[in-house]
């Protein structure tokens, strides 16, 4: 036997609820997965302008900014690239969170800000890259790290969900960078910071936690929205085309 509501709701209505349903059950059925660092290396400028870097593990391996010595190795920053997962129609990365370790401080009366940004390609390797033939960067700073606001022997959180759900979207490659916002070669700047390279210590290595979810649109809301006022429309034409029933006889007709 229908059920009550069954015999309320119009067909059209309960199938867009249905509809609705299956948008929450993909929404909930997000996927989270961790990437480790498939390519980390510095690159130096100046009298290392040629050199690749990526067997360099000094305190760590990852150099950001300058240390002040003129006419040495100044400016370095260090690039890193993830394979994201393989993308699958209708889904998105909705959160990405890039997780590094700052191990340690060549200057710490001199701690300042460095930016992370997106490579302008990917076509750099680990064991290939130098200053000369970096990549350099693409668009707007993405994340920031504070040398001021943390101590080394810390791990520290970025989020960057734009950028890798863009490449998700995209190539499939995530290619980033983290450089120094004052690069300039002055002996009284020293902001030359250290992180963990895969290679100085695998367990410290850079990881990018992402997930995986459906697309979020149409939203669950809209459709049971939309549903509802199918509903209404349905009843309210209904009405207004029902036949209209005989009036009954008056009392007060006069008859021949």
């Amino acid at each position: 036997m229908p059920s009550i509501m069954s015999k309320r709701i119009p067909s059209s209505t309960r199938l867009l609820l249905s509809q609705a349903s299956i948008i929450t059950i993909l929404a909930n059925s997000a996927q989270a997965v961790v990437l480790t660092v498939a390519e980390d290396a510095s690159v130096v400028g100046q009298t290392s302008a040629t050199l690749n870097q990526n067997g360099n593990t000094y305190r760590g391996g990852l150099f950001s900014g300058v240390d002040g010595i003129i006419g040495q190795d100044d400016p370095s920053r260090f690039y890193l690239k993830f394979h994201l997962p393989a993308y699958t129609a209708g889904t998105v990365i909705s959160s990405a969170t890039l997780t590094g370790y700052y191990n340690d401080d060549f200057n710490a009366a001199d701690d300042r800000t460095h930016s992370f940004f997106l490579a302008a390609n990917d076509a750099w390797t680990e064991s290939g890259i130098t200053w000369n033939n970096q990549p350099g960067t693409v668009g707007s700073a993405l994340a920031v790290f504070n040398a001021a606001a943390v101590t080394p022997g810390t791990s520290l959180n970025w989020n960057i969900t734009g950028a890798a759900n863009g490449e998700y979207l995209g190539d499939g490659v995530l290619s980033i960078l983290l450089r120094a916002d004052d690069e300039s070669l002055l002996a009284s700047n020293a902001n030359w910071e250290y992180f963990a390279s895969k290679e100085y210590n695998p367990a410290l290595a850079f990881q990018l936690s992402v997930t995986i979810a459906a697309v979020p649109e149409p939203t669950t809301t809209a459709l049971v929205l939309l549903a509802l006022s199918a509903g209404l429309l349905s009843n309210r034409r209904h009405k207004r085309f029902a036949a209209p029933l005989s009036p009954a006889p008056s009392s007060h007709s006069r008859s021949d």
